[in-house]
């Protein structure tokens, strides 16, 4: 017990990482689908004298704002890659019954009336590894539409970026685009105005930091899952014991704990159901701002309906569950050693906000990050209506306290840059854990972790709507990472609509799909 906080004992949960089954379905896949996706990490080097000439001369054109790549951002790559896509078979069908089949790769042979075995049964990760697989397989995404051959179509960078600048340039007052490919930060500009005239003229830039709406979603499940491992904590394991001591916690945060870490960071918890439902008869509940403290404190009073917790139905996206994460990351802190006194909603704002500067940030090179626009830029992008491009634009303004489901203000740059060692390196996460967050989809948006054309794209979008008397039309700011099967991650900011209303993910799908060439 750490100031109130249970310090679990964890015997008979599944460890954070792979254990011993996870290890072995594995090896039993691999043998299934005869060939996988090769995977190779990344040169652990520190050294500024292995840096190329072409990262130097990246270095020397960019603004000193204190984001300047280090060597292993843009290490030279040590594989001879071309980016033709490495497809595995497709899996055979396989039913439906998932226990089952696990049980035939491990040749474990049970019946009901009859169990002969001792193998334990697999845990819980395995089984949403499995579960994921059938997804896959279900829905083609293990299959190309056609056999890719050593002289069939290569993904061209320069196509990619052309592609987005061809669909974005007449469709918005400004974006902002970085490209990494081969593991290098590799394309990236920005174009059109952060500011229009009527706001003193700001030119676009990759290097300018805009508020990154719900992408701050998938930093804050890097800072949850850090934590959890740092705490020897499983996925499946209860939030309720992390929340303030002195909230009243209702139905799935206690009596019983259901509600669990994986629920909120795959948005599986309800709490966006019964949040409306409530609303219906509790006029003051409803004008409460869900996610500050005082709405977070009561919704947890109130509880999740049964009906609305679990599975796929009940999969609800809501910025509720990652907003309790800014209560819930302090008490993990404090459990992993940090000296952290009682909480209100001004000090569990910034106990979030330090951490994540400390463990996410900080180990990036990434200084001084804010859910404040103002924050070294005194000249802040604002957001634009695309059919109104000479109107003032809004501000998104002070996010502190409600900052975690969303209000960061990163630069397309320091996205770009994040996403490459989330990928590549155990900088910010170990491999077990990066593993486990692209299995389960943890911070990615459930709604964009998609097939396309040449596998399943994994990608979080984020948007903010400022509407006014002031404003005929609102003002919108838009965004989306997205990483793909090959070693390709792409960032896309744009402060304005897009005149087609089309999303920041579907232009950088769309765009990766064109851009593959005999």
């Amino acid at each position: 017990m750490t100031n109130g906080k249970p310090r679990a004992d964890h015997r008979g949960h599944a460890p954070a990482g792979l254990d011993a089954i996870f290890s072995r379905i594995l090896l039993a896949c691999l043998l299934t689908t005869i060939a996988s996706v090769p995977t190779v990490l990344l040169a652990q080097t520190r050294s500024t004298t292995t840096t190329t000439t072409t990262t130097t001369a990246q270095i020397q054109t960019q603004p000193s704002l204190n984001l300047v790549l280090d060597a292993e951002y843009s290490y030279e790559n040590s594989e001879d890659f071309n980016g033709a896509l490495p497809y595995p078979t497709q899996l055979p069908f396989l039913g439906t019954d998932l226990l089952s089949w696990y049980r035939s790769l491990t040749g474990v042979s049970k019946s009901v009336d009859n169990i002969t075995s001792t193998e334990p049964e697999p845990n819980p990760y395995l089984l949403l590894k499995l579960a994921t697989q059938y997804q896959q397989q279900s829905a083609g995404i293990m299959q190309p539409s056609t056999t890719i051959t050593s002289g069939g179509p290569v993904f061209d960078v320069d196509e990619f970026e052309q592609g987005i600048i061809d669909k974005l340039d007449s469709e918005t007052v400004g974006y902002a685009y970085v490209i990494n490919f081969k593991k290098k930060h590799s394309r990236s500009d920005g174009r059109g105005a952060a500011r229009n005239n009527n706001d003193s003229y700001l030119a676009q830039s990759q290097y300018k930091r805009m508020n990154i709406a719900s992408i701050s979603k998938t930093i804050t499940a890097v800072a949850v899952l850090q934590l959890l491992e740092l705490n020897d904590l499983n996925v499946f394991d209860p939030v309720g014991p992390w929340l303030p001591d002195d909230w009243t916690k209702g139905y799935g945060f206690a009596n019983p704990q259901i509600i669990t870490f994986y629920d909120l960071l795959t948005h599986k918890s309800g709490i966006k159901q019964t949040a409306m439902a409530i609303q219906n008869f509790d006029a003051e509940f409803a004008a409460l701002n869900l996610v500050k403290w005082n709405g977070l404190k009561a919704m947890v009073e109130y509880g999740i309906m049964p009906q609305f917790h679990g599975g796929e139905e009940n999969q609800s996206y809501s910025n509720i569950n990652y907003a309790l994460f800014r209560v819930i990351i302090p008490a993990l802190w404090e459990a992993a050693g940090q000296p952290i006194n009682a909480l209100d909603a001004n000090e569990a704002a910034a106990v979030y906000q330090a951490y994540v500067a400390e463990n996410v940030f900080l180990p990036l090179d990434i200084h001084q990050p804010s859910c404040v626009s103002a924050t070294g830029d005194y000249d802040p992008t604002r957001y634009y209506n695309v059919f109104e491009a000479n109107g003032t634009g809004a501000e998104a303004g002070n996010w502190t306290l409600s900052c975690g489901s969303g209000g960061w203000y990163l630069s397309a740059y320091e996205l770009a840059k994040f996403m490459a060692y989330l990928r590549y390196s155990d900088r910010i996460l170990s491999d077990s854990m990066r593993e486990l967050m692209d299995l389960l989809d943890l911070g990615w948006s459930y709604n964009w972790s998609l097939s396309g054309d040449h596998g399943r794209y994994q990608a979080h979008a984020g948007a903010l709507y400022f509407d006014s008397v002031e404003w005929p039309e609102r003002r919108e700011q838009q965004g989306c990472i997205m990483k793909f099967p090959i070693q390709v991650e792409a960032v896309l900011l744009v402060n304005s609509s897009i005149e087609t209303n089309t999303l920041p993910c579907t232009v950088l799908r769309n765009a990766f799909d064109a851009a593959w060439v005999n």
